[in-house]
């Protein structure tokens, strides 16, 4: 079982936000909340909802976002982080480091590419972490990374 703590998890990916849960379970530093908000054309509520509701969660010190830096809802993410977030947070990007000519999705959004709504993306991988950049969110390099980048913001 994971610590309950006081960092909430907010990303795309179920799988992934497990995997970050684990790497913080075995720092040290457990969660208060994670939410999954599923991949491509199929989203329900997006970060800046998740992201409002952590801000107000009275249990929530801190949170963890991950994405792709591939999408386009990362950039907007990153945007509206730095207008209406005063909570520190910490950002995981898959795809950081792949080719750019390459794009890699999973089976729901190869699924959505059939269907009569496909979520096209003009954004690039340099612009999605320039909007990072600009809103000073660090962007960790692994899960492993995300807690040394808490510790040195939470407890410096």
């Amino acid at each position: 079982m994971l610590p309950t703590g006081r960092i909430a998890l907010v990303g795309r990916c179920a799988t992934l936000n497990d995997e970050v849960a684990l790497a913080l379970g075995a720092a040290g530093l457990g969660q208060s909340a994670a939410i999954a908000l599923g991949d491509e054309g199929l989203l329900g509520l997006g970060y800046p909802h998740w992201l409002q509701f952590l801000q107000g969660d009275e249990r929530t010190d801190a949170v963890v976002l991950s994405g792709q830096a591939s999408e386009s809802a990362e950039a907007e993410a990153a945007h509206y982080i730095a207008r209406n977030i005063n909570k520190p947070v910490v950002a995981y990007l898959v795809g950081r480091h792949a080719q750019l000519s390459r794009r890699y999705r999973d089976a729901t959004a190869i699924a959505s590419a059939h269907l009569s709504y496909t979520a096209l993306n003009s954004d690039t991988n340099a612009s999605i972490l320039a909007a990072f950049g600009e809103a000073q969110i660090p962007l960790a390099d692994s899960p492993a990374g995300i807690a040394e980048q808490l510790r040195k913001i939470l407890f410096p």
